[in-house]
């Protein structure tokens, strides 16, 4: 499934010779195909949430984290993913400027 769609019910088309290359005379009326039934797609919506981090800490050492993080979305998540922890000046994450200081891989769920 293309992963821009919103939560909805879909019909699967196939269009044959969609570029239109087949000589097909008296034919070229009946190049489409239509599901009889509908497709329903859905999402995972992940949410994570901080629940303790140091108030300060020393740079080059360990330090503890705790979060969890709830699906919100219409389904179970898909496959497998990996949560990554960044540290940034503010609160807005900026890939060009924030530091990335540690990576959790989670199993799907």
């Amino acid at each position: 499934m293309p992963d821009n769609l919103v939560d909805g019910n879909y019909r699967i088309v196939v269009l044959t010779d969609g570029n239109n290359r087949i000589f097909e005379r008296d034919g070229e009326n009946n190049n489409l195909g239509v599901a009889a039934n509908l497709t329903q797609v859905t999402h995972a919506d992940l949410i994570p949430t901080l629940i303790t981090a140091p108030t300060s800490g020393k740079s080059g050492t360990d330090v503890t984290l705790r979060w969890s993080v709830a699906n919100q979305g219409t389904t179970a998540t898909p496959s497998n993913w990996q949560d990554r922890v960044y540290i940034s000046d503010n609160a807005t994450f900026e890939a060009d400027r924030d530091r990335l200081f540690g990576e959790l891989p989670i199993p799907k769920n």
